[in-house]
């Protein structure tokens, strides 16, 4: 679901919110948040690709595209692939913080940081 208005690190910027069974197991927003971009203005999810346009993105909109949002249980937070979301995934989460480590970055952007922790802390809890 394209939540275009929504605010990521502290920028009206929108995000993307995916829904995994009955729970919300995701939340991705745009690499470089930018002031009124609208991303989430579009986005389609299709197996474990997830495709989202900012048609305000400076300087000329932008699309980006994501692989490997499910994991193996269903939820690409769940980062050991235990089944939970939990304290095991936080903390791996953490280590690698700022870095491209293995594991961590749950949002595929390709580093580790503010993104990737709310997408687990929004999935937190058992995989649907």
């Amino acid at each position: 679901v394209g939540s275009r208005y929504a605010t990521v690190a502290d920028v009206p910027a929108g995000r993307v919110d995916i829904r995994t069974g009955s729970t919300w197991s995701a939340a991705v927003g745009a690499p470089e948040p930018a002031e009124d971009a609208e991303f989430g203005w579009s986005c389609a999810l299709s197996a474990n690709a997830l495709v989202a346009g900012a048609p305000y993105q400076p300087d000329s909109g932008g699309v980006y595209l994501w692989s490997g949002i499910s994991g193996p249980c269903g939820c690409q937070a769940d980062v050991n692939g235990d089944g939970d979301v939990g304290v095991d995934d936080l903390l791996t989460v953490l280590e690698g913080w700022g870095g491209d480590g293995p594991g961590g970055d749950i949002d595929g952007d390709g580093t580790i940081g503010v993104n990737d922790l709310l997408a687990l802390i929004a999935a937190w809890g058992p995989c649907a």
